[in-house]
C-alpha cells in the first residue's frame, strides 16, 4: 500500500501511511480514549501483534506527525469467496469531526478488495451511533446480533460491505 496524503478544505494535511512498532504507544492511547469498556479496546500487546503480522494491515492517520487514527484489517483468501474484515477502527476525540475515521475506513476497504476480498465485515457496538453511521453511510448493513461480544451483556453488531 502507497502512503495517502488528502487534504480537504476542513482539514489541514492529513498522511496515511502503514503503521511501524513506534506507533504502538500512541495507538494505544486513542484506544483508551475511544472505549470505555476493556473489552472493546486493544492493548499493548495486540497492537504490536498486529503491525508485525503479515497477513494483517495497519494504518494510520497522521497530521503533523501525531498520530490521530488507526485501523487494521485483514483480507482471508482460503474458501470459496475471499473475505475481508476490519478488525479495528478509532480516532482520538480531539481529531472528531475531521472525516478521518472514514478516511481510513475507504482507505482499509481499497486494500482489502486489492487483496481479493469480496464481501468486508466488521463488528461493532450498536450502542455506538455515530460508528454505526459512519459504516451505514459507507454502504455497510447489519447481518448479525452477537450478543455478549465484547464481555457478558455487551453485544456487538456483525456489519457487511458487499460488492
Amino acid at each position: 500500500m502507497a502512503n495517502v496524503n488528502v487534504e480537504s478544505p476542513q482539514t489541514p494535511l492529513v498522511h496515511i501511511r502503514l503503521a511501524v512498532p513506534d506507533d504502538v504507544p500512541a495507538i494505544v492511547v486513542i484506544e483508551h480514549l475511544s472505549f470505555v469498556h476493556a473489552g472493546e479496546r486493544f492493548g499493548r500487546r495486540r497492537i504490536k501483534y498486529l503491525i508485525h503480522n503479515p497477513r494483517a494491515v495497519v494504518l494510520v492517520a497522521e497530521q503533523d506527525e501525531k498520530v490521530l487514527a488507526w485501523t487494521a484489517g485483514f483480507a482471508w483468501m482460503r474458501g470459496k469467496e475471499p473475505w475481508g474484515r476490519v478488525y479495528a477502527l478509532a480516532v482520538d476525540p480531539v481529531a472528531r469531526g475531521q472525516r478521518l475515521g472514514e478516511q481510513l475506513l475507504n482507505q482499509m476497504i481499497r486494500t482489502l478488495r486489492a487483496q481479493g476480498a469480496r464481501p468486508i465485515f466488521l463488528e461493532v457496538n450498536p450502542d455506538n451511533h455515530i460508528a454505526v453511521r459512519l459504516y451505514e453511510r459507507n454502504r455497510f448493513a447489519a447481518c448479525r446480533a452477537l450478543p455478549n461480544y465484547y464481555g457478558p451483556d455487551r453485544p456487538a453488531a456483525r456489519m457487511v460491505q458487499s460488492l
